[in-house]
């Protein structure tokens, strides 16, 4: 039932692989890799926003709190079409 509901909204259309290394070189302060994109129908592509976002702690005890930051936004006008 739950794919039936994601059909419905098109949140199944798509597969997403990001194929790089788990391991960065800290002195180039770059990430390269690909991104694999498999398509379960025809779709066209129109465009793509990656972040890049750190999760950290902070505080102590009952204080404790979970947050993120926002390193890096980028987007990509692609208009690429994707057969299934």
């Amino acid at each position: 039932m739950l794919n039936s509901i994601k059909r419905l909204f098109g949140l199944d259309d798509f597969q997403i692989e990001l194929l790089c290394s788990d391991q960065i070189d800290l002195n180039s302060k770059t990430i390269k890799g690909a991104i694999k994109i498999k398509a379960n129908k025809d779709n066209i592509l129109y465009r793509l926003e990656m972040q890049l976002i750190e999760q950290f702690k902070k505080g102590r005890g009952d204080n404790k709190q979970e947050s993120e930051f926002v390193w890096a936004l980028d987007m990509n006008e692609i208009d690429t079409f994707l057969p299934a």
